[in-house]
C-alpha cells in the first residue's frame, strides 16, 4: 500500500482512500459514553515507539476491563511519519488520541505539555470519570488490580 503525505493531518492512499489525522486529535473527538467507566488511562508514546505500543496492546491492554478506557497518547503537530499513525489507529480501532503540541517538543518540556493536554482533553472526553491516569509506554502494569482497587 503506497502512502503518501500532502498535508500533515491528511494522507492518501493508492487505493484512493483518504485517511486523516484529524479525527485522531482530542479537540475533533466526541465526549464518550463514559457511565460505565471507572478510568481512563492514556499511554504517552513517541510515533517512533511502534514495537513499544505492539508489546502493550499484546501483553495487559488485552486483558483490560471494559471499565477502563485506554488511549496512546501522542504530540500530534509535525509527526515525520503520519500516514503511519493513521494507519495504526484505524487498525486498532483509533486507540490512539493525538493532543495539539509539537512531537519535536524536547524532552525538557513535551512530556509536560502532553501530560496538561491529556488531562484536558481527559476531562471533556469522560466527564463522569472520576479516575485519570497517565503511563509511559515502557511500562507493564497489572490492570484487573488497578481497576480493582479504584
Amino acid at each position: 500500500m503506497l502512502v503518501t503525505a500532502p498535508h500533515k493531518s491528511c494522507l492518501s492512499m493508492s487505493s484512493h482512500a483518504t485517511l486523516s489525522l484529524e479525527p485522531l486529535f482530542c479537540h475533533n473527538r466526541v465526549p464518550l459514553d463514559d457511565t460505565h467507566l471507572i478510568a481512563a488511562l492514556s499511554v504517552f508514546t513517541h510515533e517512533s515507539h511502534l514495537a513499544l505500543r505492539r508489546a502493550t496492546r499484546l501483553s495487559w491492554w488485552a486483558n483490560a476491563p471494559a471499565d477502563v478506557a485506554k488511549f496512546f497518547t501522542l504530540r500530534g503537530n509535525d509527526l515525520l511519519t503520519p500516514g503511519a499513525i493513521a494507519v495504526e489507529a484505524q487498525a486498532h480501532n483509533n486507540d490512539m488520541l493525538l493532543v495539539n503540541a509539537s512531537s519535536a517538543l524536547p524532552r525538557s518540556v513535551g512530556p509536560l505539555a502532553t501530560l496538561l493536554h491529556w488531562y484536558r482533553c481527559a476531562g471533556r472526553l469522560f466527564p463522569t470519570v472520576k479516575f485519570f491516569g497517565k503511563l509511559d509506554d515502557d511500562v507493564w502494569i497489572n490492570i484487573a488490580v488497578l481497576s480493582a482497587s479504584l
